[in-house]
Parts: structure tokens; C-alpha cells; sequence
């Protein structure tokens, strides 16, 4: 994780910038109560491994895994109920691949409630947060998703991928270092 540029260590120099220099944004989000298509869309369109839900205020209600989606898709007709079954779904998911056909979901107007599958508490700093203590936050507590809000409004988010030397270097050459 530590990659020296120019001498000294992304990490030390971390300390002067704020997450919002490499949060990727603004974040492909989802509203609680979607189409399959828009979920589709959302799996079809994008590589990202989960999405913010927002409701219709603009408020942050969660985070959903994009393997949540698959599954609620592969289960359309009868979406697991329980938690229990949840669970079932996620073990036996593994074992198999889903297989979406692009043209069967894409314009669905049939509407999936996300919210037994919904991540009600996910990892949500400001803007302002220092990029150091991000570091060793997904570090620390070895989290996949870190959502940037303001005021409740998501705005961006960064993921491991984002902490990368090379990227996290060339995001702080794009933006001066706070005072």
C-alpha cells in the first residue's frame, strides 16, 4: 500500500487533502422502490460492486450490493422474503452465475421494494474527511464502500480501488493540498 513518489510516501503526504479528491462522483444511485429495468440498467451499464439508495428527497437510505441485485433479479417472480432465505440465496448464488437475458429486463417496468436488502448503516464521511484517516479507515476496518455526503445528499463515493497508489497519486497532483 505504501508507494513512494518522489521520496516521500503517499501516505504522509495524505495528510493535507481532503476524500473528495478521488471520490468518484456523482454515484450511480437507486431509489428504494426501482423498476427492473432501471436495476438492469444499473448491472448492465456500470462495473461497480454496490450502489447508493436514495429516496425521493434526495436522503441517503442505504447501500445495496450489485450481488444483491443479481439475485433479486435471478428471483423476480418470487423475491426471498426472510432474511433466512436471503442468506439461502447469497450460499446457493456462489455455487452458480447468474445469467441476465439484456433484453428481458432492460425496460421492465415491474417494480422490486430493495428494502429488506437495503445496508441501512454503510460507511458515510464529508467531503472534508481526510483522505489519510480514509485510508485507514478501509484499512482498519476492511470496508469496500465509503459513501461522501453532504447535508444527507450523496454526492460521491470511493471504493478500495480508489486508494491505489497510482490513482490516489495522480488525484493529488490534480488538486492542491488544503492549508
Amino acid at each position: 500500500y505504501q508507494r513512494r513518489v518522489h521520496g516521500d510516501s503517499i501516505i504522509s503526504k495524505m495528510e493535507c487533502y481532503p476524500v473528495r479528491c478521488i471520490m468518484a462522483s456523482p454515484p450511480t444511485t437507486l431509489p428504494p422502490m426501482p423498476s427492473i429495468g432501471t436495476i438492469a440498467d444499473c448491472l448492465f451499464d456500470t462495473t461497480h460492486g454496490a450502489f447508493p439508495v436514495v429516496g425521493a428527497d434526495g436522503k441517503l437510505v442505504g447501500l445495496i450490493l450489485r450481488h444483491h441485485l443479481e439475485l433479486l433479479l435471478h428471483h423476480r417472480a418470487a423475491p426471498p422474503s426472510t432474511y433466512e432465505t436471503v442468506q439461502k440465496c447469497m450460499l446457493d448464488a456462489e455455487l452458480a452465475p447468474f445469467e441476465f437475458s439484456e433484453e428481458e429486463l432492460r425496460g421492465n417496468e415491474q417494480t422490486l421494494d430493495l428494502g429488506p436488502y437495503i445496508d441501512r448503516s454503510p460507511f458515510v464521511v464529508s467531503p472534508d474527511f481526510s483522505l489519510s484517516l480514509t485510508y485507514h479507515l478501509f484499512r482498519g476496518m476492511a470496508i469496500r464502500h465509503l459513501l461522501i455526503a453532504e447535508m444527507g445528499q450523496v454526492i460521491g463515493m470511493v471504493t478500495r480501488k480508489d486508494l491505489i497508489g497510482q490513482h490516489i497519486a495522480y488525484s493529488m497532483r490534480k488538486q492542491p493540498p488544503l492549508q
